[in-house]
């Protein structure tokens, strides 16, 4: 429907009110950015607060490398979400908002409405962000049977591997495996083993979008197209891409 919507021309979901954004920007300078500043918004899904559904987690720690290149870019991070979640390490130019004091559900929408781009998991939050027309980086992204799009936005898929085999799922035979299609960690009778981003799968999906805000050039590669022909092949619903420098990486993953 989101595709629809934006390919018929219509406006972005949604828009930040004058006042919340105002308001916004009063925190930001609290916090030690300037006007001219400018900064990326992240969400790491944690927690056991589904026992079973916890395939959309990852760990915050394997995020530190990809944080460290968007501040050496010369921006600001601000890590959203929830103060039971594991804190981050005093870093320069890095706000780790889930612990601050000023946490509030409206600071929450300002910071997915103005972020340069956002860097979610598999979270409501990635959504948000997405009507707001932020571009967005769905890491560590497990449910890839089904999607929400955006045309700024893409995701890089976790991987899994069947206990008894050597390599891992390629796409095809993963949508056609129960794993993708729901978030729970537990299957009768299948057993698998879940392989999270790595540091560096994190770092070029920075610098992925990093090049196409730059050059503002969103056309697919002929390699997200193959992974979307896969894709709709296997049935799996939405159109949101798969990163570009993942799928140059693991090769294999759209292999017949």
């Amino acid at each position: 429907a989101n595709y629809e919507w934006k390919k018929s021309g219509n406006p972005t979901l949604l828009k930040l009110d004058e006042e919340t954004e105002a308001k916004g920007y009063k925190v930001l300078r609290r916090w030690d950015l300037t006007d001219s500043d400018w900064f990326v918004a992240i969400h790491v899904r944690e927690g056991s607060h589904r026992d079973q559904a916890r395939l959309p987690n990852a760990d915050i720690k394997s995020y530190l490398p990809m944080i460290k290149e968007i501040v050496n870019r010369g921006g600001h991070v601000i890590r959203m979400g929830s103060p039971l979640m594991t804190p981050l390490p005093k870093m320069n130019n890095v706000i780790d908002y889930a612990h601050a004091v000023e946490r509030v559900d409206w600071i929450d929408v300002f910071l997915w409405a103005k972020a340069k781009f956002f860097v979610g998991t598999q979270s409501g939050g990635s959504e948000a962000a997405m009507c707001f027309d932020t571009p967005t980086i769905r890491s560590n992204f497990s449910s890839y049977g089904h999607c929400f799009w955006s045309d700024k936005s893409f995701m890089v898929p976790k991987r899994y591997r069947i206990s008894d085999q050597i390599s891992a799922m390629n796409l095809r035979d993963a949508l056609r495996s129960p794993i993708p299609h729901c978030e729970s960690t537990v299957h009768q009778d299948f057993k698998f083993e879940v392989i999270d981003n790595s540091e560096s799968d994190l770092v070029n999906a920075a610098n992925e979008m990093f090049s196409s805000l730059e050059s503002q050039d969103w056309a697919l590669t002929e390699r997200q197209d193959r992974a979307q022909s896969i894709r709709i092949g296997e049935g799996a619903v939405g159109r949101l891409p798969i990163s570009d420098s993942f799928l140059a990486t693991h090769a294999s993953f759209i292999e017949s």
